[in-house]
């Protein structure tokens, strides 16, 4: 329904503009009527109308500063002039001021209600956009938070195009990038003896996201083992260590209030110039984190590296090798590392019981990241004092043998059939808003392990697939002339034209529109 208001000195002019309306057009309600400038400007604030007939000429406060004091206020409003006056200045300024058209009085009736007409399917048209836009914009709202998640495990774990980067930074309101860096937060259960329930580690988790999101900018990542990644785009106006302290303390304090269920440690990673350095610096909040008893309650991998001066810079690079092959999944690697460590530890004369609680401690970490990765497993430990080092050695194979069971255990999960049926999930519901978290789901494995079964069984991600899927359908929808290419971009599972466009063109090197011109002109 278009409301509209009528405007006029004359009280025989409005009710005869009033009847030609409501007998010749639907879908329009006439709701009220002025006999000056003064009063309209009065009844469009109460009223709030689509659209003002507004007469020119009237006593007081005239038409044309009427719809200007009105624009002010309301600039979405629509006008048509209805005036007896036909000059050149006042055309001007109605142009000036946007005003939809001009109707001269006496003017037939069909004209009345063509020009009418016109202008309401124009505003007809903003509304079902206005509409369109409200409900992607609530839509996002709802999968913001998954989106996010999805975003943080992919650029942490995997390789976000560029492209795909840039529209989800659009999204969460990131206009630029100068510099980022990872913690990632351990929740702690206050009482030991009592297993938490997941309500208590949802709620923690949320309140973590709505403090995060209300005084910072980045995103947080989904939780896993008790565990929250959040990737922090770096304050240009603060310096690297005073942005981590704040945030550190508004998080350690979160956590101590007296209704939260959990302590937390904060593990902080170097800040890097790339999002694609961010993987990074996850691996050194991760190893920020040996020692999760630390008073301090959080811990930044410069100062780690600080306090263990008294590491050689091979034992410490051995460390980050070992949870880089970890993340890739290469178990045996890992062993062999962790033998080349305690050797190198050996060589350098550091006692066994130094060497084995480094050694315990490098272990419980790998446990927090395969937890990270949605890996299911009991905390680690070594089944007795070694009194030498070729027996810790064996103890070391021991315990991460027993880590890496349930990650080949998922393995052998991952079938050819497995990755079809998963293919096919998405083929089928590409034009839906399904996100890596729901496609994980779906097939029962962890977010990160279905974006490395695709890396592994196509050589593409996730997201550039679901890309795929959704261009090929577009192109099938371009063969009918009748579909705009907006409709094709919202059927297909694009929520902004502009970004299907620019998607369209990276994969096709052309745009759809001159795609489609191609298509339509060989047929």
């Amino acid at each position: 329904m278009v409301n509209i208001l009528i405007v006029d000195d004359e009280h025989i002019e409005r009710k005869a503009l009033k009847q030609i309306l409501e007998r010749n057009m639907t879908g329009i309600c006439i709701v009220g009527e002025a006999e000056n400038g003064r009063k309209a400007i009065h009844l469009a604030q109460e009223l709030q109308p689509d659209l003002v007939m507004m007469d020119i000429q009237m006593p007081g406060t005239d038409g044309l500063a009427a719809i200007r004091e009105i624009r002010a206020l309301q600039p979405q409003m629509q006008f048509i002039i209805v005036s007896a006056y036909d000059t050149f200045e006042y055309a001007r300024q109605a142009l000036r001021m946007d005003v939809s058209d001009y109707l001269l009085k006496p003017s037939k009736t069909d004209t009345i209600v063509e020009t009418v007409q016109h202008v309401v399917k124009r505003i007809e048209q903003q509304k079902f956009e206005q509409e369109m836009r409200s409900r992607e914009k609530l839509q996002l709202q709802k999968l913001a938070p998954i989106v996010e998640a999805d975003l943080v495990t992919q650029l942490l774990f995997d390789h976000v195009h560029d492209i795909h980067l840039a529209e989800m930074m659009h999204c969460f309101g990131i206009e630029s990038f100068q510099r980022a860096f990872v913690l990632v937060v351990f929740l702690i259960p206050k009482k030991a003896e009592e297993e938490e329930s997941r309500c208590q580690t949802e709620a923690t988790y949320r309140k973590v996201r709505q403090l995060f999101s209300q005084q910072e900018t980045g995103w947080v990542g989904a939780m896993s083992g008790k565990q929250i990644p959040i990737i922090v785009c770096s304050d240009p106006g603060a310096s690297y260590r005073s942005q981590v302290s704040s945030l550190v303390r508004k998080i350690i304090n979160l956590c101590s209030r007296s209704d939260s269920a959990f302590d937390c440690f904060i593990g902080v990673g170097g800040e890097y110039e790339t999002l694609e350095e961010v993987a990074k610096s996850y691996r050194e909040a991760m190893l920020a984190s040996i020692d999760l008893t630390l008073p301090s309650r959080h811990c930044l991998h410069e100062d780690w590296a600080d306090r263990r001066q008294q590491d050689s810079a091979a034992a410490l690079q051995m460390e980050e090798q070992i949870l880089e092959q970890l993340r890739r999944g290469n178990g045996d690697e890992v062993m062999h590392l962790m033998g080349a460590l305690i050797d190198h530890y050996e060589a350098a004369g550091a006692s066994i019981a130094e060497t084995q609680q480094k050694v315990l401690g490098i272990t419980l970490l790998l446990a927090r990241v395969l937890a990270e990765m949605g890996v299911q497993l009991e905390t680690p430990y070594f089944s007795l004092q070694a009194g030498h080092y070729s027996q810790l050695k064996m103890e070391a194979r021991l315990c991460i043998g027993q880590l890496m069971k349930p990650v080949a255990k998922m393995k052998t999960t991952m079938t050819p059939d497995l990755f079809q049926s998963l293919k096919q999930y998405i083929i089928t519901n590409s034009h839906k808003n399904i996100t890596l978290e729901t496609t994980a789901a779906y097939v029962k494995l962890s977010p990160y392990y279905v974006s490395k079964l695709f890396k592994e069984q196509s050589g593409t991600n996730y997201i550039d697939f679901l890309t795929e899927c959704r261009v090929r359908n577009a192109k099938k929808l371009m063969a009918d002339p009748e579909k705009s290419l907006k409709e094709i971009a919202l059927d297909v599972g694009f929520q902004d034209p502009n970004y299907f466009s620019r998607v369209f063109k990276r994969s096709c090197d052309q745009s759809p529109t001159d795609y489609r011109r191609a298509l339509l002109s060989n047929r």
